[in-house]
């Protein structure tokens, strides 16, 4: 009986150890997957709280508690995209910490990523909005890092447009991430009750990753663009609930979400968690060319608890790459640029398909519930086009009324820099610098400079935030969308106020400054016998020809002229009965110029000049006919007078 128990032992122990060497050897068999954890968190400037909310409450702790689990340990990194949360942030540190930080960046242990103010929509912003979010934040990296970011961080907005790779290109971006695709490219659905012919053809035809050719008249701009495998989360699998398919059963790794979903990782359930994260990792490589693969881990404001993140995270770090043999693959801490240059080192470029002038819109999910009611994917993520259209309408006059601010910034800095240089002599010219920084007057222009500037820039901040994907597509909560309208307006107030410190300037004589003032009900208050001058701006790079629009009192007559003295036909109406009189009249101006009219308050009846009626008041029209006329046109009407209003 010894002999055949040790003999049984022998086997066994023989057994097992074939078994571990044909792991082994099946493991060496199958490629190298590199998996690649992009530790980060995705902060919306605003959505459900205000931008304000979400930095006190959320995003200053998060990067609190990241700064210092980065700062412990070398082989942690993290990846930050939203620089309107990181520049206050990056304010309230102190030296130490900035330096502390400064290195962090320096050893490329922590990227920004995106690094605009926000992270637009392409679908409403303006591209010229979009430029300016992107320069707010990139200007604050480059000033406090002297880096540019490479990587475009596109991971909410809701469907990707073809102005995106064209405009980042030209902003120095090599590579773009991508999230918000149509479901039924990313997602293979052949199984009941959502059976979708067709489905998952990213998955089938490895294009995940691509080169973006997005515009056919400049075929040189194309941008190495890539599509997160399923979305911006920590990994998660779901399977079908026997028991009501219309509602999945789910577990992942978002360590601070429902823990009965996300368990945390246990010495007891560590080699089952490994075994179900390397399954995910496999699953999805296969859907690209290379055995390169980028996994993020985080979600929308993660890291509150980064000890809880990280802690986990390193143990399935560690327990996976010590079972090399068994998983055959490696994990590790990195940031995208990491996983780029990887790519490129082991993969030919010609290998990634061109894709060429297209979007993804619209962004669609596919739901079971819809499935199941309607037989189709319902979802259609369209409907922010024209929500909330006044906000949308507001946006983009601050956006006008933003480049009118800066254009005059502009005007007025170079009339500094003529000052300046008024007050070297041409002997000392070639000490320009020395001597404008230590004269006293040209330390005042610099610091009147400086000032004009912070007035500038809140506006220009404010309408960087409403580029945002829950800003300006009105997805927001009502209130942060009531916060919004406020930023613009309190950047309104401060760009006016710049305007009229500028014009004051521009329009002063002999070194007096002009009384100047940007009021839309200043023609309200003109009394008999005044005469206004009016100073119109045209900032684009033409010449136009516009209706101007002022508001008027109930009792006004008004006549207009230009700058030479000659009349200018001029109307007063109302746009309904019993609402506001507005005066018009047409404004000819060059480009990049301003120009000044004179409205002339004079009261009394119609005024008649030289015959022809410079004013008209289309609400005392109550006669049974009429006429009206200019030098091009006659209009003339007969009806009955109870029908002439």
């Amino acid at each position: 009986m010894g002999a055949a128990s040790s003999s049984s032992s022998v086997l066994v122990v023989l057994f097992l150890l074939f078994l571990s060497l044909y792991q082994v050897c099946l493991a060496q068999q199958q490629p190298l997957v590199d998996v690649y954890l992009v530790a980060h968190s995705h902060c919306d400037a605003g959505w459900l709280k205000t931008v304000d909310e979400y930095y006190t409450s959320e995003v200053r702790g998060i990067l609190t508690q990241v700064f210092h689990h980065v700062s412990a340990d070398q082989n942690k990194k993290f990846s930050w995209s939203e620089i309107v949360f990181f520049k206050r942030w990056w304010l309230e540190q102190s030296p130490a910490t900035q330096l502390q930080f400064k290195k962090l960046v320096e050893d490329k242990r922590i990227e920004f990523i995106g690094a605009g103010w926000v992270q637009n929509d392409e679908a409403i912003a303006y591209y010229n909005s979009v430029i300016d979010q992107l320069t707010e934040g990139h200007q604050f990296i480059l000033d406090t890092f002297g880096i540019t970011p490479k990587i475009a961080w596109q991971i909410d907005p809701f469907g990707p447009s073809t102005v995106t790779p064209i405009l980042f290109q030209e902003a120095g971006y090599r590579y773009l991430v991508l999230n918000r695709v149509d479901e039924r490219a990313k997602t293979v659905f052949r199984a009941p009750p959502v059976d979708i012919p067709g489905s998952g053809n990213l998955i089938r035809e490895k294009r995940f990753e691509f080169w973006w050719q997005a515009s056919k008249s400049l075929p040189e701009s194309r941008l190495f663009s890539h599509i997160l495998n399923t979305f911006y989360t920590s990994p998660q699998v779901c399977w079908p609930n026997v028991t009501n398919p219309i509602q999945s059963i789910c577990t992942g790794f978002d360590f601070e979400a429902d823990s009965g979903i996300n368990p945390a990782i246990t010495p007891e359930n560590i080699a089952a968690r490994a075994d179900l994260f390397v399954n995910i990792c496999k699953s999805r490589s296969q859907s690209y060319v290379h055995n390169k693969l980028m996994v993020p881990m985080g979600h929308d404001f993660a890291y509150r608890n980064a000890s809880l993140q990280f802690t986990n995270i390193d143990y399935l770090i560690s327990y996976i790459n010590a079972n090399y043999a068994r998983y055959g693959i490696t994990l590790k801490y990195a940031t995208p640029s990491e996983y780029f240059e990887a790519v490129f080192k082991s993969t030919p470029s010609p290998q990634f398909p061109l894709v060429g002038a297209s979007d993804f819109y619209p962004y669609t999910l596919c739901q079971m519930p819809d499935y199941a009611n309607y037989n189709t994917c319902a979802s259609y993520w369209s409907g922010y086009y024209t929500s909330y259209p006044e906000l949308k309408r507001y946006s983009r006059e601050r956006d006008a009324l933003l480049r009118v601010g800066e254009l005059l910034y502009s005007f007025s800095g170079a009339d500094d820099f003529q000052q300046k240089q008024s007050l070297i002599s041409p002997s000392s010219s070639q000490h320009l610098h020395q001597s404008t920084s230590s004269s006293p007057r040209a330390a005042a222009a610099a610091s009147l400079s400086s000032s004009r500037f912070h007035l500038l820039r809140e506006l220009r901040e404010a309408s960087a935030v409403m580029t945002h994907h829950d800003a300006i597509t009105g997805t927001s909560k009502v209130y942060v969308l009531d916060d919004y309208h406020d930023m613009l307006s309190n950047g309104t107030r401060a760009v006016n106020e710049l305007i009229e410190q500028i014009m004051a300037g521009m329009l002063g004589r002999n070194g007096q400054l002009a009384d100047v003032t940007v009021d839309g009900e200043l023609m309200k208050h003109l009394p008999p016998g005044t005469i206004t001058p009016v100073t119109f701006f045209n900032p684009l790079a033409w010449p136009r020809t516009e209706m101007a629009k002022m508001n008027i009192s109930d009792k006004q007559d008004l006549m207009v002229y230009d700058a030479l003295g000659s009349v200018v036909p001029s109307q007063i109406m109302a746009e309904a009965a019993g609402t506001e009189r507005h005066l018009f009249f047409p404004v000819t101006l060059p480009p990049l110029a301003y120009g000044t009219y004179f409205v002339a308050s004079i009261g009394g009846e119609e005024t008649m000049l030289e015959g022809r009626a410079s004013v008209v008041h289309a609400d005392k029209l109550r006669a049974d006919s009429f006429t009206m006329d200019n030098p091009y046109y006659r209009v003339s009407s007969r009806c009955p007078a109870a029908s002439c209003r």
